[in-house]
């Protein structure tokens, strides 16, 4: 009976290890034969029965494009990860010290610049973590709002890469006194400006002294249409002051509210208004102008 049992046991043990057993994995299933590589999203386990993260197997070639983005979690750690479906890599990272979350990926090895492959301090990963972010690089880090590759403070990003901002307001704006061939300006601010506050546009340029008013509300256009322009200009003439001022219809031939962009152009006749108009000043001249300039909201 014995040696029935034992022969019984010896079938069972070969049977066991031709068939083999997989170790256990959340989700279920079984490999394919013909694939060795893990199954997306299986998760190994250490001697201990612990869950090792994600079987990753290899860094992608191209990181989540959420990857540094604010996400929701949190823990009583320095840095923990946790499950989330709201990012692309599947998991959101608590960062202790700066108090906030953000999506990331497990990883093996590598990372973007900018991450470091590491241990979370909850034991899960490895996965990307943030190092100290590195402003004007041109790769946007967790910690940083923006980053243009450069600490100028003239365009789309603060120097410190903290917020975007608005570049200045600028563009072309040439105008022609008396017939004469006008006198052109172009760039940014000062060189030509463009405000727009209360639904009003006030612009010019440095290079002459005539100043600019339209009305553009949020329901302007659709170009091409026509609009009132103003202009007021005061200059000295020898000991004389003169001041100008005239109206017509301008002809708006563009309007881009998403990138505050207007173009257009005009002319008419500018008439002297105040100071010595009979002796010392012109008593009129004509003005022409053509103009295409991006605008920045002012408040009143």
């Amino acid at each position: 009976m014995g040696k029935f049992i034992s022969a019984g046991l010896a079938l069972l043990m070969l049977a066991a290890l031709v068939t083999g057993c997989s170790p256990a994995r959340r989700g279920g299933g079984h490999k394919d034969s013909a694939n060795n590589g893990a199954d997306a999203g299986d998760v190994t386990q250490d001697a201990g029965g612990q869950d090792t993260g994600p079987d990753v197997g290899v860094d992608p070639a191209q990181e989540p494009s959420d990857l540094g983005q604010l996400c929701a979690g949190g823990c009583n750690l320095s840095t923990c990860v946790l499950d989330s479906e709201d990012c692309e890599g599947g998991v959101c990272v608590w960062d202790g010290p700066r108090a906030s979350a953000y999506c990331s990926r497990p990883c093996v090895s590598s990372c973007v610049p900018g991450y470091s492959c590491r241990q979370t301090d909850d034991g899960s990963g490895p996965v990307c973590l943030s190092d100290t972010p590195m402003c004007g690089n041109s790769r946007v880090e967790f910690g940083e709002a923006c980053d243009d590759g450069n600490h100028e403070g003239s365009d789309l990003c603060s120097p410190n890469c903290a917020e975007v901002t608005d570049p200045p307001s600028g563009g072309t704006l040439n105008a022609s006194f008396h017939g004469e061939p006008p006198l052109e300006a172009s760039g940014l601010e000062p060189t030509v400006f463009a405000h727009r506050i209360a639904g009003r546009l006030y612009f010019g340029a440095s290079n002459t002294e005539v100043s600019y008013g339209m009305s553009l509300p949020d329901e302007a256009g659709p170009a091409p249409y026509t609009v009132l322009l103003e202009a007021g200009l005061a200059e000295a003439v020898g000991t004389n002051l003169c001041v100008y001022s005239g109206a017509t219809s301008a002809n708006i031939t563009r309007l881009d509210f998403e990138a505050k962009e207007v173009a257009g152009n005009a002319a008419w006749v500018m008439f002297c208004t105040g100071g010595n108009c009979e002796f010392g000043c012109n008593p009129e001249f004509t003005l022409a102008i053509d103009f295409d300039l991006r605008w920045v909201d002012k408040e009143q």
